[in-house]
């Protein structure tokens, strides 16, 4: 096998690596969908006499197993498909850098990047909705889960469409 069949090869193996960990954050899209859906589902169904648990619980559960299920699954895109692009992509920025006659991709997206890579972007999306989450679930522990949702004017005024477009945004 020559050199380019090597450089070749490495490339698939990345573009596998890269598929893989974009399924990763399609699930990961996917799962903070279904929790925002859940929370619009709470929220437009929810009847204080039918249901025997408040809202507030409801939606800290909902936040918690969307939070804890997006953290699952950026551990598994980081520690398992990141680490293996990553060790694919550094044996190619090698390759490139000792022979001229490989075309320099690897070192042209490094200076792209800044010579950071796309990991604090990675960080950014899965980050974001896993702090929202969380907000959303001390604001509730904080106010209390009827002050926040009953529309009692000595709590909270906040109704549920105001939590509604806050989630939105």
């Amino acid at each position: 096998m020559d050199k380019f069949e090597r450089y070749w090869k490495l490339s698939e193996m990345e573009e596998r690596f890269n598929t893989s960990s974009g399924g990763i954050r399609g699930l990961a899209s996917a799962w903070l969908l279904a929790s925002l859906g859940a929370i619009g589902w709470i929220f437009s169904t929810y009847n204080a006499e039918t249901w025997p648990l408040p809202m507030g619980f409801l939606v800290i559960v909902v936040t918690t197993l969307g939070s804890i299920g997006i953290t699952t699954l950026w551990v598994m895109d980081q520690l398992v498909f990141f680490r293996l692009l990553n060790s694919v992509f550094l044996v190619g920025l090698k390759i490139e850098k000792d022979d001229n006659e490989i075309p320099p991709i690897r070192s042209i997206m490094m200076k792209a990047q800044e010579g950071l890579g796309t990991h604090r972007w990675e960080r950014f999306f899965y980050m974001t909705p896993i702090s929202i989450f969380i907000l959303l679930s001390v604001v509730i522990t904080i106010g209390g889960s009827n002050a926040l949702f009953s529309g009692n004017d000595k709590y909270f005024n906040l109704n549920t469409r105001c939590i509604s477009t806050f989630l939105i945004f």
